[in-house]
C-alpha cells in the first residue's frame, strides 16, 4: 500500500491542521480543472485525495499506521528509540511517604513500669510493579509470539491490577516497641521510616505513636507527682491516728495524723510518685477530708451535746 505521508509530503508527527493544508497544496496543484488533459497531474490529484481521506479520518489513520507502517519507522518516529526498548519515561522526584499517627492507651501502672509489646497497622508499601504502575502480559493476538499489536514484543503492558496503577499498596504491618517509665500522657514516640512508602523511590514516612494515658480510679498525675485523697472521721481527726496508704508501687506507706487535723491538710510522700528520666520519683501528696456521719445513736448524739455545752462553757 501507498505511503500516505509521503504522498502529502509530511511528517508521520505532522498534525491535522499540517496534513490538511498539504492536502489543499497538492489539491491545487493538480486539480484536473488546472490541469485539462494531464493525466499525470490527475493521479497525483486521486493520490493526494485517497491518502487525505484516510490521514483526517482518526479512526482510519489509527489502523493504517497500526497495519501498513514498519515497525522501526514507526518506533523511531513516536518514541525516537529502537523497537522494544523500554517505554520512555519522565524523570519525576522522589516523594516521602506519609507519616502514620497511632494512639494507643495505656494505663497509669504501665507509665510506672515500662512495658514491652507489639501493634499491627495499616501501612502501604511498593508494590511488585515496583512503583512503576504497569504490568506485562502476555499478548492475546499472538500468545507471545510477537505482532503489530504488542509492536513484536509478545507482551502488552496493563495498569497493575494489585495497586491499580498507584504504585503502592497496603499491607498488614507489625511492630514491636518497648515504652519507656515516666513518660507523659499525649507524648508521641518517633519510629523511623516505619510509615506509609514513598512514590518514585522516595524514603517511607514515619510511624509516630501516642501514648494516651488512662485516668487511674485512685490517682491523679502531674507531672512524675500523683495526689489522691483519703477520708477519716471527725473523731479520727479531734483525736489523731495512723492511715495506711496504698502506693501506685504495691506497696503501703504509713502516716501519722496528728491530734486536730483539718480538713484539706496535705501530707507528702517521697519517692512515691512517678520515675522520671533521671531515675528519680516523684512525691505521692495524700490530701485529707474529713467524712462526717450520716445517722448518730442516741448515746453519741448525748455526747455531742454534752462537748457543745463543754465547749460554750469554756468560750465565756
Amino acid at each position: 500500500m501507498k505511503d500516505y505521508y509521503k504522498v502529502l509530503g509530511v511528517d508521520r508527527k505532522a498534525t491535522p491542521e499540517i496534513i490538511k493544508r498539504a492536502y489543499r497544496q497538492l489539491a491545487l496543484k493538480y486539480h484536473p480543472d488546472r490541469n485539462p488533459g494531464n493525466s499525470e497531474a490527475e493521479e497525483k490529484f486521486k493520490e493526494a485525495s485517497e491518502a487525505y481521506a484516510t490521514l483526517s479520518d482518526i479512526e482510519k489513520k489509527r489502523k493504517y499506521d497500526l497495519n501498513n507502517t514498519d515497525s522501526e519507522d514507526f518506533f523511531h518516529s513516536y518514541f525516537n528509540k529502537k523497537p522494544y526498548s523500554q517505554p520512555y519515561q519522565r524523570y519525576k522526584p522522589p516523594i516521602k511517604g506519609q507519616d502514620i499517627i497511632l494512639q494507643v492507651s495505656v494505663s497509669l501502672k504501665d507509665i510506672v513500669f515500662g512495658f514491652a509489646t507489639e501493634i499491627n497497622y495499616q501501612r502501604k508499601i511498593k508494590c511488585a510493579c515496583n512503583g512503576n504502575f504497569y504490568q506485562n502480559i502476555s499478548c492475546s493476538s499472538c500468545v507471545g509470539k510477537g505482532c503489530v499489536v504488542c509492536n513484536g514484543k509478545g507482551t502488552l503492558r496493563i495498569v497493575c491490577r494489585q495497586c491499580h496503577g498507584i504504585g503502592l499498596r497496603t499491607k498488614e504491618a507489625t511492630l514491636q516497641f518497648k515504652c519507656p517509665k515516666g513518660v507523659q500522657d499525649g507524648v508521641k514516640l518517633r519510629f523511623v521510616r516505619q510509615g506509609h512508602a514513598g512514590m518514585y523511590n522516595g524514603e517511607c514516612g514515619d510511624l509516630y505513636m501516642e501514648l494516651k494515658v488512662r485516668p487511674h480510679k485512685f490517682f491523679q498525675r502531674k507531672g512524675v507527682d500523683l495526689y489522691c485523697v483519703w477520708h477519716i472521721s471527725f473523731i479520727d481527726a479531734i483525736l489523731g491516728t495512723d492511715i495506711i496508704v496504698p502506693t501506685i508501687y504495691n506497696e503501703q506507706v504509713t502516716i501519722k495524723l496528728p491530734p486536730y487535723t483539718q480538713p484539706s491538710t496535705t501530707f507528702i510522700v517521697l519517692n512515691s510518685g512517678l520515675p522520671n528520666s533521671s531515675k528519680h520519683k516523684g512525691k505521692l501528696y495524700v490530701t485529707i477530708e474529713v467524712t462526717l456521719p450520716k445517722k448518730l445513736t442516741e448515746d453519741q448524739l448525748n455526747l455531742c451535746k454534752k462537748y457543745k455545752k463543754l465547749s460554750h462553757n469554756l468560750s465565756k
